[in-house]
């Protein structure tokens, strides 16, 4: 009896972390259009970069919200979120870390900016979040204000404990 319990265990462990869904850390179709009405302004794409979310011909600057997967801080630690970008010479990306309660309380919130001297990459980092600042059960979401005209992108967003 012992032998089939754990196969049924294991059986259904297995199926329930086959469906689990896990998103993608660094691919862009994590991120949308904040307002709605920008939707069409954002073009998911892949790049030798990686999968990047940029502006797709907007003329105006287009804010996208990104969902970050992350693991319990364990105790006594802290954890850091690192937010990759490309942007043209003379580009300015804004972004913004927000740390929700389980309830939906801000509990975290740093906001970033880089303007880019020449055409490149820039990784945001956000170091040092305690438990307090994100706590159990919280939720991270990343918002980028990125400019016209495909002239700066989100190139993937993820947490280390």
């Amino acid at each position: 009896m012992k032998k089939f319990t754990i196969s049924v265990l294991t059986l259904a462990v297995t199926t329930l972390a086959a469906n689990a869904g896990a998103a993608q850390i660094n691919f862009g179709g994590g991120c949308d259009a904040f307002y709605g009405s920008q939707a069409t302004c954002i073009n998911h794409y892949s790049t030798n970069a990686g999968n990047v979310v940029a502006t797709n011909g907007c003329t105006s600057q287009v804010w996208i919200a990104c969902a970050i997967p992350q693991n319990p801080i364990p105790s006594g630690g802290t954890k850091s979120f690192y937010f990759d970008t490309m942007g043209s010479a003379g580009a300015s990306i804004t972004s913004e870390l927000d740390i929700y309660t389980y309830i939906g309380t801000r509990s975290y919130l740093s906001t970033q900016s880089h303007t880019f001297a020449t055409a490149g990459s820039w990784e945001f980092n956000f170091n040092g979040i305690t438990v307090a600042q994100d706590p159990q059960w919280a939720y991270a979401v990343a918002y980028f204000l990125l400019p016209p005209n495909n002239t700066g992108s989100v190139i993937g967003v993820t947490s280390l404990p």
